[in-house]
């Protein structure tokens, strides 16, 4: 289980701003995210998880002025995708268990980004709906987003960057059938 610990700090106009300080992973903490030993450039699982930690928090950083993470924008565009969503499918969807998904939803509710609404056809169950508030937000994160993922990739030209992004993809489909 991986758990970033973050340093919060108020910028100027008093919005909450997240910096990744350490990340830890089953008990062990990394206090610098870019530091990378040249010893470990064989061990492919290291790497991705170097990879996706420095990427994770550029993206926090981008998306503390609309004091979301990157969590919550990942939940925000499978709300946005999805005219019949509730709570129980998310979770089912994601992966992230059911306790974990009420406090992420409870949080995207208390910032009036979502909306839990009854269903008609069954009463104990709450369509997730994003708000108006919620798509602009939305917007404005895929947009920062966007622009941390070209600079992060900016090493890599426009068609190696396409080879990367396919080579994750199939990866990932493999694998979330085994």
């Amino acid at each position: 289980m991986s758990e970033l610990k973050k340093k919060r700090t108020r910028s100027q106009r008093g919005k909450l701003i997240v910096e990744l300080e350490t990340c830890s992973a089953n008990g062990i903490s990394f206090t610098n995210v870019t530091k990378f030993h040249p010893a470990l450039r064989e061990y492919t699982g290291y790497c991705f998880h170097k990879l996706t930690s420095i990427l994770k928090s550029h993206v926090n950083k981008s998306l503390a002025d609309l004091d979301i993470q990157v969590h919550h924008l990942a939940i925000l565009s499978i709300i946005a995708s999805s005219s019949d969503m509730n709570q129980m499918q998310l979770s089912e969807e994601t992966g992230i268990d059911k306790a974990s998904m009420v406090k992420v939803v409870d949080h995207l509710e208390k910032a009036k980004l979502i909306e839990r609404v009854g269903s008609k056809i069954d009463r104990r169950v709450k369509k997730l709906l994003m708000t108006q508030k919620g798509i602009e937000i939305l917007k404005k994160a895929n947009a920062a987003r966007h622009q941390v993922e070209l600079s992060f990739l900016s090493p890599l030209n426009s068609s190696q960057s396409e080879v990367f992004r396919s080579l994750i993809l199939k990866l990932l489909d493999h694998h979330k059938s085994l």
